[in-house]
């Protein structure tokens, strides 16, 4: 049950951090609704019972591994599922590479385009993703969440305690990983005219997913959280600073994602590596620490 609940807090903190990019858009821009993830929620679930617009075998099982990915990874990030460094990263990859497979079919040039370029884009920042999700552990001399959490216990939050260094390389490591998080993602299939119902469903949970589970796992090694989990923990008043500071992520990550799509093809790269170095930077202070 807890497991359950992971996944559906992270599928709405992935809903807010596309909320967050609509009103960035709107805010710079003057562009675009700021209701579109919800209206192109509604629109693909009109279309799946209404027209039948169902989704591919492929679409499906990439979809099915891609929700499975980001299911583990946000109950690891919250004590549901083994917290180790390993399998939150490969259940993170495997939400990331679903989403993408569910995404990669298409039958329209610019839709096919956008979404090989997300791919290139996933593959580009993987390693500063990896850099800085160790960078997390390394701070705390722990290879998996649990002991994360009992650090915090013991100790306070990441970003109290400590030598100003340690602290500095933590909260820098936890932004990238956001902001890797938001250059990981499957491109949206709704955003491209003749797409949607079952598909664009597909590929928006998944998303929503793998959002929801970064920021977790972010929050996780920012601010930790509490050790017995129960079903009703998101309601549990011990996990508020834990679920506050994930939703500031998926704010983050929203916003990261609108100042990304603004850019050229060619300064995406560039953030890529960009984000590279400061997750060097991040795991240099921990380790100087």
């Amino acid at each position: 049950m807890a497991v359950a609940v992971a996944l559906i807090v992270a599928l709405f903190l992935g809903l807010l951090a596309d909320l967050a990019t609509a009103v960035v858009v709107r805010a710079i821009w003057h562009g675009g609704s700021l209701w579109w993830p919800l209206e192109a929620f509604g629109t693909d679930i009109r279309l799946l019972v209404v027209n039948r617009d169902r989704i591919s075998v492929v679409e499906a099982t990439g979809a099915g591994l891609g929700l499975l990915g980001g299911t583990l990874a946000a109950a690891a990030a919250v004590g549901a599922a083994p917290g180790n460094a390993s399998f939150l990263y490969l259940a993170l990859a495997l939400g990331a590479l679903g989403g993408h497979a569910a995404a990669s079919l298409s039958d329209f040039g610019r839709a096919e385009l956008r979404a090989k370029r997300g791919r290139l884009q996933f593959v580009m920042v993987e390693p500063a993703f990896v850099l800085a999700l160790a960078a997390g552990f390394i701070r705390w001399r722990a290879v998996d969440l649990e002991a994360v959490r009992g650090a915090h216990d013991v100790l306070g939050s990441g970003m109290e305690v400590g030598p100003p260094l340690a602290s500095m390389g933590l909260m820098l490591a936890a932004f990238v990983v956001v902001s890797c998080g938001a250059l990981r993602l499957s491109p949206e299939r709704a955003a491209e005219t003749g797409t949607g119902g079952g598909s664009s469903l597909a590929v928006t949970m998944c998303r929503w997913s793998l959002s929801g589970a970064t920021v977790l796992v972010a929050a996780a090694l920012l601010a930790g959280g509490e050790n017995t989990l129960t079903a009703a923990w998101p309601l549990d008043p011990a996990f508020l600073p834990g679920l506050l500071t994930a939703a500031a992520g998926a704010l983050v990550l929203g916003g990261v994602r609108a100042a990304l799509d603004s850019l050229s093809w060619g300064i995406r790269l560039l953030a890529g590596w960009g984000a590279g170095l400061m997750a060097a930077i991040a795991l240099e202070l921990v380790l100087l620490a």
